[in-house]
């Protein structure tokens, strides 16, 4: 948790504006912006906002805000009228690159909703009451697991990378229930 204090003892608003509004627009502009494929296009070589909406389909005026935005949050870097990936960017919200974490995005816009109510689920005491048919649920768990695969890849690659080389020499064999993606699995069956 970040702290509040700054200067002695005087308090900052800070960390409540950043966890209350400044977190839900971050999230929204980054969701919109992977779900137009903007960083693909810059990727591809369109680097000024009007090369950029011309590729994506987009309006101009629009899209060029959002670019700057994206350059304010840290996922673009901005050079006069021109864009370019940061390595993160680059790495994770390139359409066709191993890592892409586009799914994030659209799980991350469907559970929005959900964790707008989370104060009447808590008031009421029951879990929320989705309403989502069968079909929407496994929709949902289909796009969930690459949402996550990513993150716990590299948490399980850095976990294995951690044990002393005796110890994954006598892992034989792993059982991962509830595997999922095996983005767990995929590291220690590398190792062995």
């Amino acid at each position: 948790m970040k702290s509040t204090r700054q200067r002695g003892s005087r308090l900052s608003p800070v960390q409540v504006w950043e966890d209350l509004m400044a977190g839900a627009w971050r999230g929204q502009t980054l969701a919109a912006a992977v779900e137009l494929d903007l960083f693909t296009q810059v990727a591809e070589g369109h680097i000024t906002a009007q090369k950029i909406a011309a590729a994506a389909g987009t309006s101009e005026p629009g899209t060029r805000r959002l670019l700057d935005a994206l350059a304010g949050i840290g996922y673009l870097k901005k050079a006069r009228q021109t864009y370019r990936l940061t390595p993160v960017a680059a790495e994770f919200l390139v359409r066709g690159k191993p890592f892409f974490m586009g799914s994030a995005a659209t799980v991350g816009k469907m559970l929005a909703g959900a964790w707008a109510n989370l104060a009447g689920v808590v008031r009421e005491g029951r879990p929320l009451r989705t309403g989502m048919s069968e079909a929407e649920i496994q929709s949902f768990f289909a796009q969930l697991v690459p949402a996550i695969f990513t993150a716990s890849f590299t948490a399980a690659s850095a976990t294995v990378k951690s044990l002393p080389p005796a110890v994954r020499r006598r892992v034989r064999r792993i059982l991962d229930v509830g595997a999922g993606s095996a983005a767990w699995s995929i590291p220690f069956a590398q190792a062995i």
